[in-house]
């Protein structure tokens, strides 16, 4: 059964590929096993749904929708 909502801060940096909306790689991978969940992000006071990506070394998150994240200046 799910557990609750739970809060975690995080540390990342921006990437852009060109073909897919901004992301933020996560300076420290999420523990556990690989996932691929949602969540939210808060971000300068914005929510932003994510999709959580952990992959072997890294964690991803990734916008759910096309806007991607807001600006945040040089990266």
């Amino acid at each position: 059964m799910p557990q609750g909502r739970a809060e975690l801060p995080v540390i990342g940096r921006r990437l852009e590929d060109g073909a897919h909306s901004p992301q933020l790689r996560l300076d420290a991978r999420l523990s556990g096993h690989d996932t691929f969940l949602t969540g939210t992000l808060l971000l300068e006071e914005q929510e932003i749904q994510v999709r959580i990506l952990t992959f072997d070394d890294i964690t991803i998150l990734a916008p759910v929708s096309q806007q991607g994240l807001p600006a945040l200046g040089a990266a």
